[in-house]
């Protein structure tokens, strides 16, 4: 069996097999008349094909698993390398066991840990003691004995011990602020100068999960070569932990959460179809929010309450992406849309550039540990206000005179959401349901008559059906009953839809202005909120091409001679009325011709 060896893959132990597929084991362990047993995965490249639970040690549950495999994997033989692990991993308990500090199991997260630090060129635990510090290679909770992980599975660059010490009794909160905007100055162009403090309370709040119940996902979106990369670099080479993670795989992800509570930038191109393939979009989702778990089924035979395992998936986030991200993720990230950079940057961010920030934070992170933030109410509303708090009470624990400017970003930010929000199907069907007062009887609106104004002047193919129309409301919280004739209506809520026509920025006329001229009384007509950028489920076939913000572009558009429109790169536009009437136009091209419309609209006497 000496041709098979067990490798490091992502931190795990995996058995190359050929091509490109291998096999992971884990969990594995003797029992009591000596035969290995273990869970089993098998991938294909980064792709789980199966896995169970394995004897490795009786032929007919190895001959069973592989039946399994083969029918999934054509052309993977596995009988001799299942044996072969069997050996291996009789062994590998006793080699895992020797680790370089002598007795103890590995643990990165501990009770009054400050961070893993470097000493003498080894993982030391940093633990606060009282005003001070103290460094240790091993530490004892609960009668157990735990030591650092080794330095080669800690993906990132350790702060100095000695460092960290300096920066804790001469360093100041405001000064490092400071010191991390100017650093994010240097290496980056952002398009508000408020993202700048943004991203220094970020960093801090990232050595701070401890006192806060939200981590907001930091999404850089833009068309290649913008710097988002270059950014979310900059951030991780600073912040707790910080780790680059260019594949998403689910193993190596879920363990670098729960084992390390790392901070991830996720540097992938479509990155929601890749999550989606490799099973793992609710971790996307779901690490923002403390206390968040995911479950996999890692032991099938022990059946029942006994076969899943829970991993805490809670922990700072950033993401680069080329394209829209999911709109559920969206609601729960802050996205700075790169711009054109006006500088040229000469030298890329580095982890040794970032080191010393990194000490600094550790330092800073070692004075605040057994603090609480400052108590505060939220900045905005709906989830917008839970994610940004975080930062609100870092930078009025560190710089309030700050407060002003990160305040005047999140109400940008704010605005920008309830501009989306009006655009939605869901924005179009409330304003028509608020201007359809006079059809309400007992109390009720059929909803026959929300989707006959929906469709008035729609062609045949761009009309939606009750039964939609209806799911929409329903979805907005409407009741629905029975009425007349066995037609379903909902229940006309004023003060319900006073409510949402402010949660979905139809009371704000600084949004309204950009979509729709009438009142709530006269939306029953055609004049429905501009469809603009709606991405949501219900709108597929619902052309932007008939709003009114639209009919302006096209107009212009003929009137000076149907001219070829830039949209990004190597990419542009021939037929504006197809590009409109498409039902999920991206953002970035909306950008692009409401641009090209500013700037052409003068032409024919202001457009």
């Amino acid at each position: 069996m000496a041709e098979y060896e067990l490798q490091e893959k992502d931190g795990t132990k995996v058995l190359p097999l050929e091509g490109d597929c291998y096999l992971r084991p884990e969990g594995w362990k003797l029992n009591g008349v000596g035969d290995v047993k273990a869970t089993i995965s098998i991938f294909q490249g980064d792709s789980l094909k199966f896995r169970d639970q394995v004897n490795l040690s009786r032929g007919d549950t190895r001959r069973k698993f592989s039946k399994k495999v083969a029918e999934l994997v054509p052309g993977i033989e596995l009988d001799v390398p299942l044996i072969a692990l069997d050996e291996l991993l009789r062994h590998e308990p006793k080699r895992a066991a020797k680790t370089p500090e002598g007795e103890g199991d590995y643990s990165a997260v501990l009770p009054g840990l400050v961070d893993i630090v470097e000493q003498d060129g080894k993982p030391a635990y940093l633990f606060k003691k009282g005003d001070d510090v103290e460094i240790t290679t091993t530490a004892v909770i609960d009668g157990k004995t735990y030591q650092p992980p080794p330095k080669e599975s800690i993906p990132w660059l350790l702060a100095r011990a000695g460092r960290v010490i300096d920066w804790l009794h001469t360093d100041t909160d405001a000064a490092l602020f400071a010191a991390l905007c100017d650093y994010h100055q240097a290496i980056s162009d952002l398009p508000d100068g408020g993202f700048y403090h943004l991203l220094a309370a970020w960093d801090m709040h990232t050595y701070m999960l401890e006192c806060v119940d939200y981590s907001p996902i930091l999404c850089f979106y833009a068309v290649p070569e913008r710097g988002k990369s270059r950014t979310g670099r900059g951030s991780i080479y600073v912040c707790y932990r910080g780790l680059t993670v260019e594949s998403l795989r689910d193993p190596y992800i879920v363990r670098m959460a729960n084992n390390f509570t790392a901070t991830l930038f996720f540097d992938v191109k479509e990155i929601w179809k890749k999550a989606e393939k490799a099973g793992s979009e609710d971790i996307l989702l779901n690490r923002f929010e403390k206390g968040a778990k995911v479950p996999r089924v890692l032991y099938p035979d022990k059946g029942a309450h006994k076969d899943t395992v829970y991993y805490s998936i809670f922990g700072p986030t950033i993401i680069a992406t080329n394209e829209p991200v999911h709109h559920i993720l969206e609601t729960r990230a802050i996205q700075i849309n790169m711009p054109e950079a006006s500088r040229q940057f000469e030298d890329s961010p580095t982890p040794e550039g970032g080191r010393e920030l990194k000490e600094r934070l550790t330092a800073f992170r070692a004075r605040h540990l057994s603090e609480k933030l400052p108590q505060l109410q939220k900045p905005a509303r709906g989830r917008l206000g839970d994610i940004t708090r975080p930062l609100f009470q870092i930078v009025e624990m560190v710089m309030p005179e700050r407060r002003g400017s990160l305040m005047e970003l999140v109400s940008k930010l704010e605005q920008e959401r309830l501009t989306d929000k009006v655009s939605t199907l869901e924005a179009r069907l409330l304003w028509i349901v608020a201007g359809l007062g006079n059809k309400v009887v007992n109390g009720a609106l059929y909803i026959s008559d929300v989707a006959d104004t929906f469709n008035e002047g729609k062609p045949d193919r761009f009309k939606a059906t009750p039964e939609r129309v209806g799911r929409v409301l329903k979805s907005l919280g409407f009741e629905k009953s029975r009425g007349e004739g066995g037609k379903t209506v909902i229940r006309y809520d004023t003060e319900k839809i006073e409510k949402l026509l402010g949660a979905y920025g139809l009371r704000n006329p600084s949004v309204l202005s950009e979509h729709s001229e009438p009142s709530p009384n006269e939306a029953g007509k055609t004049n429905v909120p501009d469809e603009g950028t709606e991405r949501s489920e219900g709108t597929e076939g619902f052309p932007g091409a008939h709003t009114p913000e639209f009919s302006a572009m096209l107009s212009l558009w003929e009137k000076i001679g149907r001219p070829l429109i830039h949209l990004r790169p190597g990419e542009n536009c021939q037929d504006l009325e197809a590009l409109l009437s498409a039902h999920n136009i991206s953002p970035e091209h909306l950008g692009a011709v409401r641009a090209w419309y500013a700037q052409n609209k003068s032409r024919v006497g202001g457009g």
